[in-house]
């Protein structure tokens, strides 16, 4: 039996509005550099993870470099990865079919109904 149902918890459009360069980076040189890394990671086809302190701005970060993306006008996934049991981590966000391991009873399909993901 396939996996017909799909879930958004952990997607979320992308329309929030972002502050301006110049409140997310500031002008120090080390801002500067920030921004330009941003860039270059909004060019390239990898996963990109962003580590940091409570509050230091890293989902504003993720939103800066999705709307620079190829995916920029697309959802972004939300994740707070402590949260999720790392044997878990996979399931939660890719989904499962009934059957793959033991208490798998059903099926879960967590990607976006656009999703271009394999």
């Amino acid at each position: 039996m396939g996996c017909t149902s799909r879930s958004a918890v952990l997607f979320a459009p992308s329309n929030t509005k972002l502050p301006p360069d110049a409140v997310i980076f500031g002008t120090s040189s080390a801002g500067e550099a920030v921004r330009l890394s941003a860039e270059m990671a909004a060019t390239t086809n990898l996963p990109v993870l962003l580590q940091g302190q409570s509050g230091t701005g890293k989902e504003i970060l993720a939103q800066y470099i999705h709307r620079r993306s190829s995916w920029g006008n697309g959802a972004v996934v939300k994740v707070n990865c402590p949260a999720i049991p790392g044997t878990l981590l996979e399931s939660e966000l890719f989904g499962y079919q009934t059957g793959a391991f033991t208490g798998a009873y059903s099926c879960k399909l967590r990607r976006p109904p656009d999703s271009q993901l394999p």
